[in-house]
């Protein structure tokens, strides 16, 4: 199996996607090119990259909704492939750290490309093995993908699967959205200094599910809204911010103002790391930013 032979495969599914499902962005093509297979250690290393790309970054609404139709033709599980194509590229591309997460993943890597036969990095016929496996595993999940989907383009069930797409695509909000709504929010309710990707990764495929199960007049981005609104509702119970503009303009003598919101912005990182009471955080900001502070020594 070539490049060239899974190029073409990817378009005849993105062709027969198109008129399955009527969207010409049903399934894009990776931004990563698809280069040469001439070495093996580096086509393993291409391939699991390219993969990657399509499968959880170009095509990935495409192909999480394919797992999830209920095929008249059997179509290839494609769980366990893409699953190890995600630690492939975790493998290959990230310094795995003495963690017991990233330590199952080298085990889980290295027993793939050993099949049993144990790995020798420093063999070719050892990366020839496991490209050749990858590329066939790709290879039958594609032509299985193609197969399932042209048999439902001739099935009457073919224009609900088409409605039902529309509908899934709109609520399949991309993660660069929900960072920015996130961040947004977290900065209305004094959380500026939030980590928002740690804060994400926390709770997107639970919010992603949810979306899912809307009824049909619902209004996905005010529903995600909700739902990220109730987390940092919780988050800023289980740290409460002990300083208000109030506080600020107190310990200052300061008016309202922007220099007010600046100060609490600073008092706020460092509660977010550290916690601390009023007068301790209060007395930090001002040691941080150089500003006189007037406190009562009873506080």
């Amino acid at each position: 199996m070539s490049e060239a032979d899974l190029l073409e495969l990817v378009e005849k599914l993105r062709a027969a996607l198109v008129t399955l499902l009527d969207d010409e962005d049903a399934l894009t093509g990776p931004s990563v090119p698809l280069r040469g297979f001439n070495d093996p250690e580096l086509g393993v290393l291409r391939l699991a990259s390219w993969l990657y790309a399509l499968q959880n970054e170009s095509a990935k609404d495409a192909f999480t909704y394919l797992l999830d139709i209920a095929w008249n033709t059997p179509v290839v599980d494609l769980s366990s492939h893409m699953a190890i194509v995600r630690k492939l590229r975790t493998y290959f591309q990230h310094h795995l750290a003495e963690s017991s997460r990233d330590e199952a993943i080298r085990q889980e890597v290295e027993t793939w490309m050993a099949s049993g036969a144990g790995f020798d990095e420093d063999d070719p016929a050892h990366w020839r093995s496991s490209l050749s496996k990858l590329a066939g595993d790709a290879t039958q999940g594609l032509l299985s993908l193609v197969a399932g989907v042209e048999d439902a383009t001739k099935l009457e069930t073919a224009s609900a699967v088409s409605s039902q797409w529309a509908i899934y695509k709109e609520r399949a909000i991309p993660a660069h959205v929900v960072d920015s709504r996130i961040a947004i929010l977290a900065e209305q309710i004094g959380l500026s200094d939030l980590n928002v990707k740690s804060f994400r990764d926390r709770y997107f495929s639970t919010w992603k599910k949810n979306l899912q199960l809307l009824n049909a007049n619902a209004d996905p981005t005010a529903y995600l809204d909700g739902l990220i609104e109730r987390e940092l509702l919780n988050l800023q119970q289980v740290m409460p911010m002990p300083v208000s503009g109030e506080d600020v303009m107190d310990a200052f003598g300061l008016a309202p103002g922007r220099e007010v919101g600046s100060i609490l912005r600073t008092v706020s990182k460092l509660h977010s790391e550290s916690g601390g009471t009023k007068e301790e955080l209060l007395r930090q900001a001002a040691t941080i930013l150089d500003l006189e502070i007037y406190l009562d020594p009873a506080e």
